[in-house]
Order: structure tokens, then C-alpha cells, then sequence
């Protein structure tokens, strides 16, 4: 049986949920980055120029962190599907060569299309697309 929380939720609690989400976030980048690296360490028939990193939603949020960290492989190209948000301090390394194409739908009553676009706008990225569907 779930039980709904009858308390009012307070400014702090959103900002503890937030500082949650976030280092949660960051440490799945992590993650990613670290088995996309030992990937291409154990198959070294793998092209390296050939990874892309790709997410839709929280994923997304996480393949746009993973791009961004060490010890990553340098991403051929990122794809992130209505991703639900950024870590700016990852964000702001990602790999500038590599072509960037943001996914956004407006049919998700959950992601903003102002945060996508955001995201876009301040990608550090040549190549880029913005994709609305």
C-alpha cells in the first residue's frame, strides 16, 4: 500500500531533491564514461572514432555528463532524446568537434522544450541540430 505524504513540501526539500538528482547524475556519467572506456579496451577491433553517446530523458542527461568526463573516449557524435537537463561543469567539456543533435518532442508533458533548447544554446559544440518532433 503507498501511502501519500501529507505534509507541505518546502523550498528545501526541493533543493535537497535537486542536489540529489544531480550528484546521482554525475556519478552515472561517471559510469558510463568508465565502461565506455573499458569497452574499447577489452574489443580493440571497436573504433574509437565510431562512439557515439546517446540517452533519452535521465539518460540523456547522463550521456551529456559521460561525454564530458575522463576518462570518457572522446565521443564521434552525441545524440540525447528529450534529455532532462545538463551538469554544467561537464557540459562545458564536451568535445567541441563532435556533432551534437538535440531531440526534443512536444508531445512529453515532463521536459520543457525551453530547457532543451537552452542545452543548445549554450553547447560548446561547431556541428549542431536541434530536432523538434
Amino acid at each position: 500500500m503507498i501511502k501519500k505524504c501529507q505534509r507541505e513540501v518546502t523550498k528545501s526539500d526541493c533543493l535537497l531533491c535537486a542536489a540529489i538528482f544531480v550528484t546521482s547524475m554525475g556519478r552515472m556519467g561517471g559510469d558510463f564514461a568508465s565502461l565506455t572506456a573499458s569497452a574499447l579496451n577489452k574489443f580493440p577491433v571497436l573504433d574509437r572514432k565510431a562512439v557515439v553517446y546517446t540517452g533519452h530523458s535521465k539518460g540523456g542527461f547522463v550521456a551529456g555528463v559521460a561525454a564530458g568526463l575522463e576518462p570518457a573516449p572522446a565521443p564521434g557524435a552525441i545524440v540525447l532524446i528529450q534529455p532532462a537537463g545538463q551538469l554544467e561543469s561537464s557540459w562545458s567539456q564536451l568535445p567541441k568537434l563532435a556533432p551534437l543533435t538535440l531531440i526534443y518532442s512536444d508531445a512529453d508533458d515532463f521536459i520543457d522544450q525551453e530547457l532543451v533548447w537552452g542545452m543548445y544554446e549554450s553547447a560548446p559544440f561547431i556541428f549542431m541540430e536541434f530536432l523538434v518532433g
